[in-house]
């Protein structure tokens, strides 16, 4: 949905390139299904799919970051943050980005989360934190 709303000539390519997919013939027939399963979503324009689901939609759009580029601009890559850096006050700082994570979702909605992604990846967390 957000594709075709930011980059239309994008999104037409790539369905033109479906498209020939399907005239050539040689796909398997579950890819050929899929393929015009897509185009059938996108007739409904992706009434079904949004962009971004509500319930993750957490941020005012007003508050929102966004960085727009163009495919030749120079981009600072940053390379110094890809360098690991030893924390010795790891735990500290752990717990921190904790109570943050806290106040922006929400107890209930963390809880949540644990419960949508099953008992052993919680458990797998709650080791992490310990």
């Amino acid at each position: 949905q957000i594709l075709s709303e930011l980059t239309p000539a994008g999104a037409n390519a790539i369905f033109e390139r479906f498209k020939g997919i399907l005239h050539e013939g040689e796909i398997n027939r579950r890819v050929q299904y899929s393929i015009e399963n897509l185009f059938a979503i996108r007739k409904n324009k992706f009434a079904e799919h949004p962009g971004i689901m509500p319930e993750l939609d957490l941020v005012e759009e007003e508050d929102q970051i966004t960085h727009n580029i163009k495919i030749d601009d120079e981009i600072d890559g940053e390379e110094r943050l890809n360098l690991f850096k030893f924390d010795p006050f790891f735990e500290k700082t752990e717990e921190e980005w904790n109570e943050y994570k806290k106040e922006i979702l929400g107890e209930e909605n963390i809880l949540q989360l644990k419960q949508i992604r099953g008992p052993e990846e919680a458990e797998e967390e709650q080791e992490e934190e310990e």
